[in-house]
């Protein structure tokens, strides 16, 4: 199997760890409150602000699944715990807050219990995916590449516990984070949930929408990258946030991208932080493709990338052409100051791998060091057949096996 990926995370920019980061235009000027808002570890709605992500956490990220505990291909009907006609999906005790929940094939009825023995959800497993009922709904749930998922947070101050009544054999996944003191949760409940969703949709629109044409970027660059050449793109000095970036490149073909790097280098180090191609940043390894998400936009005549990038002494990008004919690039650049010191942020880092896999020997996606939090991967997978699919993502963080 032929193998492209592209691991991001932010990290604490410890010197220990040569890790490559990726270059986003955002135009997240527009709501400069959210910044200021959040604060020391952000949880629950907080969590998913863009401005926040950055924001290095003590919380720890779990997932319980369906996935065959003997490491085979048996991934469904695996329960923490079933009795009778119900099958528990997660127990955890403590605080914390569900973040997702994904399901192929989503049957039976859904209680969600949260702090005491009442449940606080109850309804038909498959109606949480389908956004027809408050506060499930688009584009937070849905039903799309081969099962239904949930983003609603799902916040708990003492125990969380998932059930499902009368399930057939279950493919499912929930991921969740705990703290470690329950000080200033307030848990789930559907009102709430009803109320802070609206907000939300509200704010994630805005952002979809940025950059819009009429809001000038605070940096815009337009250079010729000659053959085996590179060209700045922007130097910044003092500290700050970069919120979007956006490039647009002539002549815009799949060779173009994938002939052109972008390298991030943040506060005054040698290597850089990113160092990618263009097109697998840019999910078009194997072919364009328009689309459209919170972090990555493809859908129009420029590339733009959302994800928020803090320094704290300085950042500069580079493009470097590793092809055979001049292309030229136009980049547009958003900032904005930073609401906190720049020691709470992590510095965003993405590595670029290809290569070929051998058939039962796990392969590496990233060997990291130091704190931070994976954002998340762009993989590009090729074979003979679609087999390779069938493949477990395993995740040790902190010394786990």
């Amino acid at each position: 199997m032929s193998l492209g990926i592209m691991p991001m995370q932010w990290d604490s920019h410890a010197r220990t760890m040569r890790l490559m980061s990726v270059i986003i235009i955002s135009l997240l000027l527009a709501l400069p409150h959210d910044a200021i808002s959040v604060s020391g570890d952000p949880f629950d709605w907080d969590a998913l602000m863009l401005y926040a992500l950055p924001l290095l956490r003590s919380s720890r990220t779990y997932q319980v699944s369906s996935s065959d505990p003997t490491g085979g291909n048996d991934d469904k009907g695996h329960y923490v715990e079933h009795r009778g006609n119900v099958a528990v999906l997660m127990d955890v005790k403590g605080a914390g807050c569900i973040y997702r929940i994904w399901s192929a094939n989503p049957s039976g009825t859904l209680r969600i219990f949260v702090d005491d023995d009442n449940p606080i959800l109850m309804m038909p497993f498959r109606e949480i995916f389908t956004h027809h009922r408050e506060p499930f709904i688009k584009p937070f749930v849905g039903r799309d590449g081969g099962g239904g998922y949930c983003y609603i947070p799902i916040p708990f101050a003492r125990r969380c516990r998932v059930e499902v009544l009368n399930p057939p054999s279950l493919y499912y996944q929930i991921t969740y984070c705990q703290r470690k003191s329950e000080a200033g949760i307030s848990s789930f409940t559907p009102i709430k949930a009803r109320a802070s969703v609206r907000n939300w949709l509200k704010r994630w629109q805005r952002w979809l929408a940025t950059p819009t044409p009429a809001t000038q970027p605070q940096h815009y660059s337009k250079v010729t990258v000659l053959p085996n050449g590179k060209k700045a793109l922007f130097a910044l000095t003092g500290s700050g946030m970069i919120t979007h970036l956006a490039l647009r490149i002539k002549p815009f073909t799949l060779k173009a991208l994938h002939s052109l790097r972008l390298q991030l280098y943040w506060d005054g180090e040698r290597q850089p932080s990113i160092d990618c191609p263009i097109a697998d940043l840019f999910c078009a390894a194997f072919g364009w493709v328009q689309s459209q998400s919170l972090f990555i936009d493809t859908s129009t005549h420029q590339l733009v990338l959302r994800l928020p990038m803090p320094y704290g002494n300085g950042a500069r990008c580079e493009m470097v052409n590793e092809g055979k004919e001049a292309v030229d690039v136009e980049c547009s650049l958003w900032t904005t100051p930073l609401p906190h010191p720049p020691s709470a942020y992590g510095r965003l880092h993405a590595q670029f791998h290809i290569a070929t896999t051998q058939s039962d020997i796990p392969y590496t996606i990233l060997d990291a060091r130091g704190r931070g939090h994976l954002v998340g991967i762009v993989a590009a997978l090729g074979g003979t057949s679609y087999e390779f699919l069938e493949g477990d993502l395993n995740v040790a963080v902190d010394g786990e096996t």
